[in-house]
């Protein structure tokens, strides 16, 4: 999987730390809120077609990759290196 439209290249691009973990930057967030990436949708094909798989935070620190026919695990830099469609976070910080 190259860089290109990785998420690694994405945070890059951003400013943004090439993390699983980010600060929270909104107006309306505290300053201390901590959020974590939990999942990341990603897409192979075209407009017209494709498939949708996921990346998905399990346990902590463990990642798997989630097909229609298999899970498997996978390192944390496969993850990075995702070409994502969506990433979802969950706050990992308690609420004020």
């Amino acid at each position: 999987m190259g860089m290109e439209g990785s998420l690694l290249n994405n945070f890059s691009a951003l400013g943004l730390p090439a993390t699983s973990i980010l600060r929270a930057r909104r107006a309306r967030a505290h300053p201390s809120d901590v959020y974590r990436l939990k999942a990341i949708v990603i897409h192979h094909g075209g407009a017209e077609g494709g498939h949708f798989v996921a990346l998905r935070r399990l346990d902590g620190c463990k990642w798997l990759h989630v097909s229609d026919e298999s899970v498997t695990v996978v390192d944390e830099r496969e993850v990075l290196l995702a070409p994502a469609y969506m990433l979802m976070y969950e706050r990992a910080s308690k609420p004020h």
